[in-house]
């Protein structure tokens, strides 16, 4: 027991003379109508789950913070002051400090079913104004149970959005009304499926998904986190779209499948916040249109978006990650942006580019199709590495083929063009290709395909070889500019008909025509810069076989 006079403190707490005190008289006098001339300072609690503990300076401020705090709870409150309590020095546990005041209440215990106040200070006790603490869940009802269904669950009643919820056990579960997970919701085992109203994922929430078979039969939108642990995922009948919303997290932890099954118009992904990889060294596919206006961040394994869509907004690749649009109908949208030092990469489906290239992003496969407002109607800067060139189309730049194939065609290298051949992985020509600029043969066998060809090399046009390759399968060469032998020492071999009314130099090496050879008006070149010493460092030619 502290007994002091009222007029001995000051408003923290502290005595002092009562001169100091005359011109800092506290709000608190000796005629307040429940002042007593001394207090008590009581070690007790104020425990509340809902609101940060907060150190008490005066009954001002326990009255400025319990105020706006408890206006909004559900029953009224009312505090009936019994004692003022003064003094009490300085108390604290290291989390925060109380002084003593002249205003402190000693109210007992007070509580109106969703709070306890016990007056008093705390000076060992951390904690809040209490309210009711959120309930665990576990669903328990039959195939096809309804979720809203008091006797699904167990314990018996309804999860709220606050709640945390465990579905594991098999089966459909019916949402015959929108549900929200404010809380947690633990979605796993196999055969589940989540069917009928929208389910939100709200802001602060968190969904984990982890099992074989986990169904999608309704829409679900997410700005909380979503974390795909484990397992396939399917969107199922009457399911999606998925919508992931600004600030939304989807994360995938796993190398598996979103896929579709049954008849699922919606089922699509949209996109606006981020989508991450950040585990897995394998591939996760998305089977599903993709639709991106956020973030793809693919920071582990591979992510391959299969299901098409536009190629738009931002997409990043870590040091050895992989982004891959490996199936469907791609288009290239307004702005994309392709990043990072892993690989982003179109190798499967259809990609359409309408007006350019999208920067960093490698052909490897598919089919690409050039609009015709793309780089303003021909190709002046072009690198394919895989994928295959469908439609009619004239290189008034340069195109860089390092592997795939021509098809549909025709190709034409206009005068000032370039084609530079780096066939590596192998390249095909299923359509015709008339060259009237430059074609580099650099390295790589070329393959005239079914339907491919003619080769025409017009008047004007240079067909450089630098390198020792074959020509070869079906069609037939027709020269009528330059064909040059030009770096290369060793063989070069035309495996189809070579009709020349042009000039066939060859400066280096051997070029051998395996399959006929026709000369009309030619001329031919053979570099002499070594005449006494013999092939590979003197230009030759070989003929299998003469055509008439």
């Amino acid at each position: 027991m502290n007994k002091v006079q009222s007029k001995d403190f000051k408003s923290n707490g502290w005595p002092v003379t009562s001169e100091e005190n005359k011109d800092r008289r506290p709000f608190f006098s000796r005629h307040h109508p429940h002042f007593r001339r001394y207090g008590s300072v009581r070690p007790r609690a104020i425990r509340n789950l809902h609101l940060a503990i907060l150190s008490l300076q005066s009954l001002l401020t326990v009255a400025a913070l319990l105020g706006p705090s408890l206006c909004g709870l559900a029953q009224p409150f009312a505090l009936d002051w019994w004692t003022i309590a003064g003094g009490g020095g300085t108390s604290g546990d290291g989390e925060f400090t109380v002084r003593g005041t002249i205003g402190q209440t000693d109210t007992g215990i007070v509580s109106d079913g969703t709070f306890t106040l016990e007056g008093g200070f705390w000076p060992g006790v951390s904690g809040s104004l209490v309210g009711p603490s959120p309930a665990i869940w576990t669903w328990s009802g039959p195939d096809r149970g309804d979720w809203f269904n008091t006797n699904s669950w167990t314990p018996p009643g309804v999860p709220g959005p606050s709640d945390t919820i465990y579905i594991t056990n098999g089966g459909t579960v019916n949402l015959t009304a929108p549900v929200t997970i404010g809380r947690q919701l633990y979605w796993s085992g196999g055969g589940t499926t989540l069917s009928g109203s929208p389910l939100t994922v709200a802001s602060g929430g968190v969904v984990i998904i982890n099992g074989n078979g986990v169904t999608l039969g309704c829409a679900l939108t997410n700005a909380g986190t979503v974390n795909w642990l484990g397992g396939g995922l399917v969107v199922g009948a009457g399911g999606g779209p998925v919508v992931n919303l600004p600030g939304g997290l989807w994360d995938i932890q796993c190398d598996n499948l979103l896929s579709v099954w049954g008849f699922a118009a919606d089922a699509q992904f949209q996109n606006a916040g981020t989508v991450r990889k950040s585990a897995g060294t394998g591939r996760t596919t998305l089977w599903l249109p993709f639709y991106n206006t956020g973030y793809v961040d693919v920071l582990a394994g591979e992510l391959d978006l299969y299901g098409g869509g536009p190629v738009d907004a931002t997409y990043r690749a870590a040091t050895n990650a992989t982004v891959t649009f490996g199936g469907g109908n791609f288009v290239s949208g307004q702005a994309p942006e392709l990043n990072g030092r892993g690989r982003c990469q179109f190798s499967g489906g259809t990609l359409t580019l309408s007006n350019d290239v999208i920067a960093n992003l490698q052909l490897v496969g598919g089919n690409l199709v050039l609009g015709p407002r793309f780089q303003g109607g021909s190709i002046t800067n072009l690198t394919i590495a895989g994928a295959t060139l469908t439609g009619a189309n004239f290189v008034t730049g340069t195109l860089n083929w390092l592997a795939g194939t021509l098809s549909s065609g025709p190709l034409t290298v206009a005068e000032g063009g370039v084609l530079n051949i780096h066939a590596t992985g192998g390249v095909i020509f299923g359509c015709a290709l008339t060259n009237a600029g430059t074609v580099n043969w650099l390295s790589g066998g070329l393959v005239v395909g079914p339907g491919g060809g003619p080769i025409v090399n017009l008047p004007g046009g240079l067909w450089d070889i630098q390198c020792d390759n074959i020509l070869s399968q079906g069609g037939q060469f027709q020269n009528a500019g330059t064909v040059r032998k030009s770096l290369s020492t060793g063989q070069t071999s035309f495996w189809i008909p070579f009709y020349n009314s042009g000039v066939l130099s060859v400066l280096r090496g051997l070029v051998r025509c395996t399959a006929g050879y026709v000369q009309t008006g030619a001329t031919l070149n053979f570099g002499l810069d070594h005449a006494t010493t013999p092939w590979p460092w003197c230009g030759q030619l070989e003929v299998d076989s003469l055509l008439v």
